[in-house]
This record gives structure tokens, C-alpha cells and sequence, in this order.
């Protein structure tokens, strides 16, 4: 006998409680579809990953209030990934409006301190 794996919206209902493993089937599931829609509007893999990094970074932050429309979480990925990628190409643009060239940019080193 073989399980059917549980649809979006219930892996959604649990993941909005904080489940974790949930987001993270949610995450294995539809990650791959998400990195492609952004690899095919940025034709960059590295910005593609790093979008879809963000679009699940602010997935996980909005749970909370977001309710599904449908069965499948895609669609509101599919909304988020819009945005980011949105975003994206403004800060580009800002960059070369201000004569920055990205790709010179030095990487940031961020520390987190969790003792606060």
C-alpha cells in the first residue's frame, strides 16, 4: 500500500502552526519549479538560487498570514517569486544608475549573535 504524500494545503495549515519538516516537504516539493521560473527571467544561476532562497526566506516569514486560495501553495510562490524578482531588477537598476558596477561589489559578512 502506498501513501499519497499530503497535499499543500494541509502540509500549509501545519507549517503556519511552525512545523518545520512541513515548510520543508512544501520546500522540496515545489523548490526546483520556483529555481526555474528564476533562472528563466534572470538567465544567472547563482541569482537564480539566491532568489529562491529569498522567495522561501519570505514564505517562512509571512506564514502566518497568508490562507490558501487553492490546493497548491505554487500559485502564491509563484506571486512571491514575481516580487522578489521585481526587486531584484530595481536594485540593479539603482546599481547602474549610480555607475556601480554589481559584480564589483565586495560580499558583506554578516554575524549573527543568537545570545540577545
Amino acid at each position: 500500500m502506498t501513501l499519497e504524500p499530503p497535499p499543500d494545503r494541509e502540509l500549509w495549515i501545519r507549517a503556519r502552526d511552525g512545523d518545520e519538516r512541513a515548510f520543508g516537504e512544501l520546500f522540496d516539493r515545489h523548490s526546483r519549479t520556483i529555481y526555474n521560473y528564476c533562472f528563466r527571467r534572470t538567465a544567472d544561476w547563482s541569482a537564480a538560487e539566491d532568489l529562491t532562497s529569498v522567495v522561501f526566506m519570505e514564505t517562512w516569514r509571512r506564514r502566518a498570514k497568508v490562507r490558501l486560495s487553492t490546493d497548491s501553495l505554487l500559485p502564491w510562490l509563484y506571486g512571491v517569486a514575481a516580487n522578489v524578482l521585481n526587486n531584484h531588477r530595481r536594485s540593479l537598476r539603482a546599481a547602474s544608475w549610480f555607475g556601480w558596477d554589481v559584480a564589483e561589489v565586495e560580499p558583506v559578512t554578516v554575524r549573527v549573535c543568537e545570545d540577545v
